[in-house]
């Protein structure tokens, strides 16, 4: 054990709150040191110097002076220790809800002035549109009527997918 490791140790080898294995490599060490051995001598007169110390008792007003002179140094005056009132407090809250509600009309006002862009209907619609247009006096159902089952399939599944907000072509 080297001499810097038994000097940070000795408080508590003297208190006798070291381990064994410690206790027994500070005590070889302390056999061949007798430097250490000085230090660890000094130390033991320290703590019974410390020992023999009457102790003192603080008169009673003593606490109570010191809590009252703690208790006063700290006061903040009220109106600075709460901060915003309840009713600023209020008046802020309204602001910003004001703000997010005008913000979200303004929004929606915009856009509900765009126009959306022209997407093109897919052949099957357009087969559709112009079946329509050019017969005002048949109805579609009669329309659908004339299809086979396969048209009426990819007529069904063209409708749903424009639906959906778009359609995939057939030319890939």
């Amino acid at each position: 054990m080297k001499c810097a490791r038994v000097r940070r140790e000795l408080s508590a080898y003297i208190d006798g709150e070291v381990s064994v294995r410690v206790r027994r490599m500070i005590e070889n060490h302390l056999a061949q040191c007798p430097e250490c051995d000085r230090h660890r001598q000094e130390l033991v007169q320290v703590v019974a110097s410390v020992r023999r110390l009457a102790t003192i008792e603080p008169a009673t007003e003593f606490c109570a002076d010191a809590i009252r002179r703690i208790r006063t140094a700290t006061k903040v005056p009220a109106s600075a220790a709460v901060g915003f009132r309840r009713w600023e407090i209020a008046i802020v809250t309204c602001l910003v809800l004001g703000a997010c509600v005008i913000g979200w009309m303004a929004v929606s006002q915009f856009r509900s002035r765009q126009t959306p862009p022209d997407m093109p209907l897919s052949p099957e619609l357009t087969m559709v549109a112009n079946l329509l247009s050019d017969s005002d006096s048949v109805p579609i159902e009669e329309m659908i009527r004339t299809l086979s089952d396969t048209e009426k399939d990819e007529l069904k599944a063209a409708l749903l997918n424009d639906a959906k907000g778009g359609y995939e072509s057939n030319d890939e």
